[in-house]
């Protein structure tokens, strides 16, 4: 085998094996990314759960402050985990934001914490249909929000380039010194 074909070989190796790595960095972000997804529309689905719940009942149906706490700490972590999953939701994904305000106001608005409450079948109504616009803005969003498919093929080539480029001129050398040379 000569020199210049152990390199290329080499080179080869090299090349995939480090543009395996970086494909597998970016699928490791994208699975993280779609757990944290479905761990949202857990969550909210679980709020809009609750509100049902909540508001199909009056005040005088029993003491209801732990389901209180626990529809306006869920509806807390939904906001942090909206803002976790998409960076810059505000200015990039709009609708999300509209559509988290309107089911908050929904599920906690009205005479929530009233301790002359009435029971609001309408209400316990909007809250299962804002939680499902909700969830379809962020399936919506996650899927424009994904930057995988022409980054990640973009950012793969840069790579491969950049590592190639930089063993090319390392192996060449290498290759001064240790290969004899070529007779001409």
């Amino acid at each position: 085998m000569s020199g210049g074909s152990a390199l290329t070989i080499f080179l080869g190796i090299i090349g995939g094996a480090l543009s395996g790595a970086a494909v597998q960095l970016f699928r490791f972000d994208a699975d993280d990314r779609n757990r944290r997804v479905e761990e949202l529309i857990s969550d909210i689905q679980k709020v809009a759960d609750l509100a049902t719940e909540y508001w199909h009942k009056d005040s005088m149906s029993g003491p209801y402050s732990v389901m209180e706490d626990s529809l306006q700490g869920v509806q807390h972590r939904i906001s942090i985990l909206i803002h976790d999953v998409f960076p810059s939701s505000s200015a990039r994904f709009p609708e999300i934001d509209k559509r988290l305000a309107d089911f908050i106001d929904i599920v906690t608005g009205g005479d929530f914490r009233s301790p002359h409450r009435q029971k609001d079948a309408e209400r316990s109504l909007a809250g299962q249909l804002r939680a499902t616009e909700l969830i379809l803005a962020v399936r919506k969003a996650r899927r424009k929000y994904s930057p995988y498919p022409a980054a990640l093929n973009y950012k793969i080539r840069l790579v491969t380039k950049m590592i190639k480029i930089h063993l090319t001129g390392t192996l060449m050398k290498i290759k001064r010194f240790i290969l004899p040379p070529d007779n001409q």
